[in-house]
């Protein structure tokens, strides 16, 4: 799992009062760069898998008042491709859900290829035990 807390800014914030909701998919993108920087990191080459599939499941406006936790799981890793599931809480209550499918993918050879090695060692270590 990979966590990540966000201070809430004015600037997020939209006339209505709360969080914009654009302002999630940021933050949630942003997590699953931090993701794949560190699994770049750890298999020793650039690993930016592009996302074929986003869904974000709105359950709670996000407010100002608290910062926001980002929770992240590798739900489920198949032959080509991945899902990411991620969590936002605020006040300990689940505000959105996202979850996203990427695909290994080749720029070489420009198609998606089995997911192997350490990189599936890497994606592994953060799927839900």
């Amino acid at each position: 799992m990979l966590e990540s807390s966000i201070q809430v800014n004015q600037s997020d914030m939209n006339l209505a009062g709360h969080v914009d909701n654009v302002n999630l998919y940021r933050w949630f993108n942003d997590q699953r760069l931090e993701l794949f920087d560190i699994i770049s990191s750890r298999v020793g080459q650039p690993f930016v898998p592009p996302y074929v599939k986003t869904e974000l499941q709105f359950m709670r406006e996000v407010f100002d008042h608290e910062a926001v936790l980002l929770r992240l799981n590798i739900c489920h890793i198949g032959g080509k491709s991945f899902r990411i599931e991620q969590q936002l809480m605020q006040d300990q209550t689940l505000c959105a859900i996202c979850e996203t499918t990427a695909v290994n993918f080749s720029v070489e050879s420009q198609s998606a290829c089995v997911i192997e090695g350490s990189v599936k060692a890497a994606l592994e270590s953060f799927s839900r035990k």
